[in-house]
C-alpha cells in the first residue's frame, strides 16, 4: 500500500458491516454501491487521487481485512460496490466542472453581447 491513509476507509466498512443483514452481499455491487454514493460519511473519507484511479488489489485487501474469511462472494461484491462509487464519484465530479465551465462561458458571452 502507498502512503494514503485508509483507516478511514477501513473503519467506514466495519461501521457498515455492522448495520447490515444476513446476506447483505447479495444485493449487488451496483446497490451497494448507490447505498455508499448516498451515504454522506462514504462521502467524507478523503482519499482524494486515490478515488479517481482506486486500485483493485488494495481496496481488495482492505475489504478481505473487514471481512471475515471466507466470505469470498461477499469480499468480490464490497470491493465491486467501492469501484463502482469511485468511479460514479469522478463522474460526478467531471460534471459539476463541466457544468460550472458552460456557466461560466455563457455569462462571459452574455456579458460581452451587452
Amino acid at each position: 500500500m502507498t502512503n494514503i491513509d485508509y483507516r478511514p476507509l477501513d473503519a467506514y466498512l466495519r461501521r457498515w458491516l455492522r448495520t447490515q443483514p444476513y446476506g447483505w452481499h447479495l444485493q449487488g455491487a451496483d446497490a451497494i454501491a448507490t447505498e455508499f454514493i448516498q451515504d454522506v460519511a462514504f462521502a467524507n473519507i478523503r482519499l482524494a487521487a486515490w478515488l479517481e484511479r482506486p486500485d483493485v488489489q488494495v481496496i481488495t485487501k482492505i475489504v478481505e481485512g473487514v471481512l471475515p474469511y471466507p466470505e469470498r462472494n461477499a469480499v468480490a461484491a464490497l470491493t465491486q460496490a467501492i469501484m463502482i462509487s469511485a468511479r460514479r464519484r469522478t463522474a460526478n465530479q467531471v460534471a459539476a466542472g463541466l457544468g460550472i465551465g458552460v456557466l461560466v462561458a455563457l455569462a462571459i458571452y452574455l456579458f460581452g453581447q451587452g
